[in-house]
């Protein structure tokens, strides 16, 4: 069994949450999520790191070291401080192991290219997307039959903005050319 890291910004999140569950339910017991590292404790109210790996039977590191070292694959997750994945994803990143980047990928192009090119730089797959992208409910709808897609999501904008895009990419089977955003 694949041993998986996290490597967040604090893991009071939601998809800290959320992820141990839907790796156990689809993983087909390939894979585990076995050790984690946070930057910090949540700003929110609600359990600590420790209580969050004591729920989850995950190993808290004290440090990204550790996790990449005890780790098959590593996901960085700070779903909402985008802002924090190039300093997370410094030491993933160079390690060769696949390594998962939470949405939103980063808060600007110039960040993300350099999250690129690190990866490239060490060899190391890197990989990030909506989990919508992979919705069974959009691999159903015949695809032939669309010509335009009218989509919400909601706020902020900047976070959220890739929950929409994505399923539009995939169900107009094309790169975006242009997105209008209104309101």
């Amino acid at each position: 069994m694949k041993k998986i890291g996290f490597i967040d910004y604090f893991l009071y999140e939601g998809h800290a949450i959320a992820y141990p569950d839907l790796i156990k339910k689809y993983g087909e017991g390939r894979y585990e999520v076995a050790y984690a590292y946070a930057y910090t404790e949540s700003p929110k109210d609600g359990p600590s790191n420790q209580d969050w790996a004591d729920k989850n039977g995950v190993t808290l590191c004290d440090t990204i070291e550790e996790v990449v070292e005890k780790s098959d694959v590593l996901m960085v997750l700070s779903p909402d401080n985008p802002e924090m994945h190039e300093e997370l994803c410094q030491l993933p990143l160079k390690s060769g192991k696949l390594v998962y980047v939470d949405k939103t990928f980063a808060p600007d192009k110039k960040t993300a290219e350099r999250i690129f090119a690190l990866a490239d730089a060490c060899g190391t797959k890197c990989y990030s997307s909506s989990a919508l992208r992979f919705a069974t409910e959009l691999q159903e709808i015949d695809k032939s039959r669309i010509s335009k897609i009218y989509s919400e999501g909601q706020p902020p904008f900047d976070i959220y903005l890739i929950h929409q895009i994505e399923p539009i990419v995939i169900l107009m089977q094309t790169p975006a050319k242009r997105v209008m955003a209104i309101g």
